[in-house]
């Protein structure tokens, strides 16, 4: 009743037997100390299969997402293999469901998001016989301090644990009264973003069916906080932008601006004005107000779908912030495959950068240059977006990019042998270990190095 609710305690377990089960099926998800090549399980659950859980309209459970749900007897099966899903702090921070599971055989780290108002309970405290315990509701699709706390101390587990990520978002925003402010609600927002910044593993944020993202809740989970590691896509029936259409048209399309526009292009209203120049008649100012009046609700209701309009995926993508747009039964398909892509350009990106030491945007044009030379030798046009040509390549042509990367690696230790030779510091060191008893182990090391 406390250890679980306070955040202490992952799981809970009746016995022992039941503990070490839950700890084989956690280290069970824990790639190696080096992970050099994607860490894959056998999985029953085939690949190439449609999502068959469609989200409706109203509270639903996001599990349901992960893991599917059983409807009148048929189970129907979410995007990630089934049977797969272990949560993780089930009774903490409510308003966000997170835990680990397996796609296409890979295990993932997944934070999601509540979809319906939960309870949050203060206990009383047994030293003061006056208190009492305190039931307070939190509402959907917003952080709250637990909340955030909870996602962010989740994603340092898994980076710690070396997991891919995958954020099914649907937020509106972080809560916003004067208790969770005084709560630290915005050091945990901040705590989300310093822990994306040092996450070095595939990070997927994916609005899902029917979902939005919205204000701050955006903020902290965008691309841009860490460019080479995240990704953005969105479902064709979802929501994204900063301030809701009604909030934007409060703004941008007021009263005052659809007034203008209505006597812009009303025909009758632009001839009440014209009539207005020439005489001042009231009756003919009560007939513009009128008409203007009449014709607001209608401009009101054309602004707020223009705004709407801003909200969606296709908008999203051409103004760049988001990847791509996966429809919803073929995102199982696309992100194991491109999950597996991802994970094999990390993997040879991080044996690159332990070689040579070079920066993200290098070793990506340098894998890149590498790839459209095996697609020359077999006569195939080269795209480095195709995760299935790409995966391809880092199959077929392991060995011979094995042998790149150590011959770049040689080239960096020779560079770096030449740099210290040539300090004449380093030259006179040698010069009297020559002459020591060290003598020999070190001209057998030059001769090496010469021939």
């Amino acid at each position: 009743p406390i250890m679980s609710p306070n955040g202490v305690t992952h799981w809970e377990a009746a016995e022992d037997l039941s503990g070490v089960k839950l700890v084989l099926e956690w280290l069970d998800l824990l790639p190696g100390p080096t992970p050099t090549s994607p860490h894959l399980h056998c999985f029953e659950d085939p690949a190439d299969r449609d999502v068959e859980y469609v989200p409706e309209e109203g509270l639903v459970d996001p599990r349901c997402l992960i893991n599917g749900s059983s409807q009148k007897g048929c189970h129907m099966r979410g995007l990630f293999d089934k049977d797969s899903w272990k949560e993780s702090l089930p009774h903490w921070g409510k308003t966000v469901v997170v835990g680990r599971a397996r796609l296409g055989g890979h295990p993932v780290g997944i934070i999601a998001v509540e979809t319906r108002t939960q309870e949050k309970i203060h206990p009383a405290d047994p030293a003061d016989a006056s208190s009492c315990a305190i039931c307070t509701s939190q509402a959907a699709n917003v952080w709250f301090p637990d909340s955030a706390c909870k996602t962010a101390d989740t994603l340092a587990d898994f980076e710690r644990e070396g997991l891919p990520c995958f954020i099914l978002a649907n937020w509106r925003g972080f809560s916003g009264g004067m208790r969770d402010m005084f709560d630290e609600v915005l050091k945990f927002g901040a705590d989300i973003v310093d822990n994306l910044v040092a996450y070095t593993h595939p990070v997927i944020v994916y609005i899902p069916p029917l979902g939005e993202l919205r204000g701050g809740a955006w903020v902290v989970i965008d691309r841009c906080i860490n460019s080479e590691v995240i990704e953005m896509f969105a479902a064709a029936n979802s929501k994204g932008n900063i301030l809701e259409p009604s909030g934007l048209i409060e703004i941008k399309f007021r009263d005052t601006d659809l007034i203008a526009t209505i006597h812009r292009l009303d025909a009758q209203c632009i001839s009440l004005k014209e009539q207005l120049r020439t005489t001042e008649d009231p009756a003919l100012r009560d007939k513009l107000k009128a008409r203007t009046e009449a014709l607001l609700p209608t401009y009101r209701s054309i602004a707020f779908q223009f705004a709407a309009l801003h909200d969606t995926p296709g908008r999203m993508l051409a103004k760049k912030v988001i990847h791509g747009i996966v429809e919803w039964p073929n995102a199982r398909r696309f992100f194991i495959k491109h999950l597996r892509r991802r994970l094999h350009e990390f993997a040879l990106r991080r044996q690159l950068t332990l070689a040579s030491e070079l920066s993200h945007a290098a070793c990506t044009e340098l894998l890149s240059s590498w790839y459209t030379e095996w697609c020359q030798s077999q006569q195939i046009q080269p795209d480095w977006s195709d995760d299935d040509q790409v995966t391809r390549w880092c199959a077929e042509a392991k060995a011979g990019i094995t042998d790149k990367i150590a011959s770049i690696k040689e080239g960096v230790m020779a560079d770096t042998m030449l740099a210290f030779l040539a300090d004449p510091r380093v030259v006179a060191q040698l010069g009297t270990r020559l002459a020591t008893a060290e003598a020999a182990p070190i001209k057998a090391a030059l001769k090496a190095l010469l021939e």
